[in-house]
């Protein structure tokens, strides 16, 4: 985690190089480190999030185990081990469930629209509508609930938040795919991580990097109205689910999402909610022919699919790697080595031009060096007639968007001289690795910096 923060913070650095006199052109030029990042990944970053019954930080651990060997056993690879966030709420939903609508009911009130779903939400310390004198309800409930132990507050659920959304962003803005998979009032939490990911940039989690394309959700026994990012599979013989669903019937509030799978006679005992003894059980069918023959095949199913559509850098949305260059005042050209020894050459303008392009399918492991060569023009900002160029090259890297941060820019400039003049040296090496971890390739660039005279 330190190395990716370490890199997180050099990424939006500008490296800028300028020189000036009249032979400033001249200087000979090394390689400088720029950063580095992922592109084309297709092994995802996982996050467990536990519901009720998680039980302790070690019980929210051991399921994060289970789900990462299932994933081992279905040949589903995953960059990292599963992390497993513990939702110190667990435990409570069911009890409050019963304890406060009972007392709805009984007071002859109509809850209002999603009444659970925000009870639910507050109980956890997340953000909810409800009205003052319902917290104070939830409160005094949650007081005398046998489930409630160590039941978090506002701050505990919000340093949970926090710490889940620091790792999410992080990961996912160094290229690579997310995959939350929460479990009942897990989901709660899902609900807040991922509407995190997908506000405008910049916002107050995330300064810079476009990641809503990167996060995926998958939601097992949730009590929400709706699934993420439409990945979710509820037993229909799951007891917990069913109570929230008869009481929201009962009050006229919003309906859990339906019931997906039938466990048949297989079912019908127990409680049926676990996440391990339950939804990673392959003895429990479904019984539906949209979904895979059992829960374990089917959650795995789901995981495999929201790896599949989250994007990571190299892909959509941004399409493949580039490298973009200008030039103004003079003319400039770029040529690329690549590492099989090819040659391809660029001429820029003042628009933003492709010097270089990288797609997933062709992209080749070494490194392609660019050189540029340039020929000065007049500087309309000297009072005298002087020549110079000023050249740049733009790196989008970590989903950013060029408009927005053009991290590499002033790779190459000179201005000073009293004739026209011509340059060339090394601009910038792409170093392209191949990654067994994130399956895709780690990026290294290395920008040429004139050396200081003696």
């Amino acid at each position: 985690m330190k190395k990716m923060w370490t890199h997180f913070v050099s990424c939006i650095v500008g490296l800028a190089v300028m020189a000036t006199g009249p032979f400033a052109h001249a200087l000979p030029r090394e390689p400088q480190p720029s950063s580095q990042f992922y592109v084309c990944t297709t092994a995802p970053n996982v996050m467990y999030i536990n519901g009720i019954w998680g039980g302790s930080p070690d019980a929210a651990t051991g399921s994060s185990i289970a789900l990462r060997d299932r994933m081992d056993a279905y040949g589903i690879p995953h960059w990292h081990d599963v992390v497993g966030i513990w939702n110190k709420s667990e435990g409570m939903l069911a009890d409050i469930f019963v304890k406060l609508v009972q007392q709805k009911v009984a007071e002859g009130q109509a809850a209002d629209e999603a009444w659970i779903e925000q009870v639910t939400r507050y109980a956890s310390g997340l953000q909810s509508n409800l009205s003052d004198s319902d917290k104070q309800l939830v409160d005094s409930q949650l007081g005398d609930s046998i489930l409630a132990q160590g039941a978090p507050d506002d701050t505990d659920a919000a340093a949970t938040l926090d710490q889940a959304s620091q790792y999410l962003f992080v990961t996912s803005s160094f290229g690579g795919k997310v995959i939350l998979v929460a479990h009942s009032e897990g989901n709660m939490f899902a609900q807040e991580l991922y509407a995190r990911t997908q506000l405008p940039v910049p916002n107050s989690y995330n300064r810079f990097a476009r990641v809503a394309a990167n996060v995926q959700v998958v939601n097992v026994a949730t009590p929400a109205m709706a699934p993420n990012t439409g990945k979710y599979v509820t037993l229909k013989q799951d007891n917990v689910i069913n109570a929230a669903r008869a009481l929201a019937a009962a009050t006229r509030t919003y309906q859990p999402a339906p019931a997906n799978a039938d466990g048949g006679i297989l079912a019908y005992f127990g409680v049926n909610h676990a996440f391990v003894g339950t939804y990673l059980s392959s003895k429990v069918p479904t019984n539906n022919a949209n979904m895979a023959p059992n829960l374990e095949a089917e959650v795995m199913r789901l995981v495999r699919n929201a790896r599949d559509d989250a994007a990571s850098f190299g892909t959509a949305p941004d399409g493949e790697l580039k490298v973009t260059g200008t030039v103004s005042p003079g003319t400039a050209s770029y040529t690329v080595t690549a590492p099989d020894g090819s040659l391809a050459t660029t001429q820029m303008t003042s628009s933003a031009t492709t010097v270089i392009a990288l797609p997933c399918d062709t992209i080749q492991t070494g490194v392609y060096h660019i050189d540029m060569a340039a020929t000065s023009g007049k500087l309309v900002s000297f009072p005298e007639v002087t020549y110079g160029y000023f050249t740049s090259l733009a790196v989008p890297t970590e989903g950013v968007l060029t408009n927005m941060f053009e991290p590499w820019a002033f790779l190459g400039s000179a201005g000073g001289s009293l004739t026209p003049f011509s340059d060339s040296s090394g601009a910038l090496d792409v170093q392209v690795e191949k990654d067994d971890q994130s399956k895709g390739y780690l990026v290294h660039l290395w920008h040429y910096r004139a050396l200081p005279t003696t």
